[in-house]
């Protein structure tokens, strides 16, 4: 196995800098070492005046849009993002056809010909797929797909889930002990404030943030952690946008009827 020694840099680690040397064994860090220990490898890399990170984890990202994985890995890795961790599924919403599981082997199939550094994915479920979810959840689970996202809105676009179906998924995504995750937003606000908009010639990019107002937000996550509360489900809460919602996750986790509470913000919000 090749060794490389990353040498003479400030190792950024755990909330510490430090002048350290790096040995790196195939593609594993062993062991961290004073600056100047003479240990052999393959490779040397000079970092003099330079600063050492781990690699950062973008858990939360969309190539399905305007790019593919392959631009998607390289943007991320000029970032310093190392391992890239999107949402993927049988969306028609974003142009794709057949069905969850071959949309996952797609994908799959895709980023190891094209992505140059690590990925996972989170499996997206939208109301087109809800049949297959029984016998393709436990399969993906099988495959190392452990995390998967719904939605409470979008109904338009054929992604939003009644609450009986959330149920559903809740108890499949419980029994295999993955973890789900929600755009949680009260789709009849969103729809009715919408139109409202485009009547009234509303339409500029900045009415936007009047038609999704935060009790919408707030309301669609205090319903999501109910219905998880009654499945024993663990939940994921991807960007989340105002206080509102946030007091509401603080108290379910006060209650603590939610096995698993994980909220994520943004850094545009």
């Amino acid at each position: 196995m090749s060794t490389t020694l990353i040498t003479n840099g400030i190792v950024v680690d755990a909330g510490t800098m430090r002048p350290l040397d790096i040995l790196i064994s195939g593609e594993r860090v062993e062991s961290l070492l004073p600056r100047g220990s003479e240990v052999r490898a393959d490779r040397v890399i000079d970092a003099s005046g330079r600063y050492v990170l781990p690699g950062i984890i973008d858990a939360h990202n969309h190539p399905v849009y305007a790019d593919r994985i392959d631009r998607l890995s390289r943007a991320a890795l000029s970032g310093g993002v190392t391992t890239v961790i999107p949402y993927i599924g049988a969306v028609a919403a974003w142009g794709k056809q057949g069905g969850l599981v071959q949309a996952i082997d797609d994908f799959i199939r895709e980023g190891e010909t094209g992505s140059c550094i690590d990925f996972g994915l989170h499996c997206t479920l939208t109301a087109n797929v809800m049949e297959e979810a029984d016998e393709a959840i436990p399969e993906l689970v099988a495959r190392g797909v452990i995390s998967f996202k719904a939605f409470t809105s979008y109904r338009k676009r054929g992604m939003k889930l009644e609450d009986d179906q959330i149920l559903h998924l809740m108890e499949l995504v419980a029994r295999e002990k993955a973890l789900l995750a929600f755009h949680a937003e009260n789709d009849a606000i969103l729809e009715y404030l919408e139109a409202k908009a485009v009547a009234e010639g509303r339409e500029h990019p900045r009415d936007y943030p009047a038609t999704h107002p935060n009790i919408s937000e707030a309301e669609a996550i205090f319903r999501v952690l109910s219905l998880a509360s009654v499945a024993g489900c663990n939940i994921y809460l991807p960007h989340v946008t105002c206080k509102e919602s946030l007091e509401a996750i603080r108290l379910f986790r006060k209650w603590g009827t939610v096995p698993t509470l994980f909220a994520e913000t943004c850094p545009h919000y």
